[in-house]
């Protein structure tokens, strides 16, 4: 398996300021993190703004991107902040990043394993993973009194 991820990263995105559940990213670390098995640990990279997440795994392999605010905040695109991490962190260009969003806790490294083979054979650029919403968005809209 180290193998098939040998010029890969697993990144991690986990700023401070959730949006709706306060400390999200605080809740939903361990799981993603308890995904990945242990042999790739060394692989992973944590980009964040949040001292108690850099706390969190400061005696691991996983490595650390502090974020900085004018990277940190609700409107930033993502594309920034991994061109933060791969400026940061030196990382080669020829490697692949695969970003690990943590509010997809029904994610298993065996989707993410499967889905890294689908790129890797079809030698393509760029790939989304999504799941099918189960209703319209309109339906999520309610009136305020």
């Amino acid at each position: 398996m180290e193998n098939l991820f040998k010029n890969a990263w697993f990144v991690i995105p986990a700023r401070q300021g959730s949006k709706g559940v306060k400390h999200k990213n605080r809740i939903l670390l361990d799981y993603t993190i308890g995904q990945i098995p242990v042999s790739l640990m060394k692989k992973v990279i944590i980009t964040t703004d949040d001292d108690s997440i850099c706390q969190r795994v400061e005696d691991t392999s996983i490595r650390v991107v502090r974020r900085p605010p004018e990277l940190a905040g609700d409107e930033i695109d993502i594309k920034r902040v991994m061109l933060h991490v791969i400026k940061t962190l030196q990382l080669p260009e020829t490697d692949n990043i695969i970003m690990l969003y943590l509010v997809w806790p029904e994610r298993t490294f065996e989707k993410v394993e499967e889905i890294y083979k689908l790129y890797l054979s079809k030698q393509l650029d760029s790939l989304l993973c999504s799941t099918p919403s189960e209703s319209h968005p309109y339906m999520t809209f309610y009136a305020r009194s």
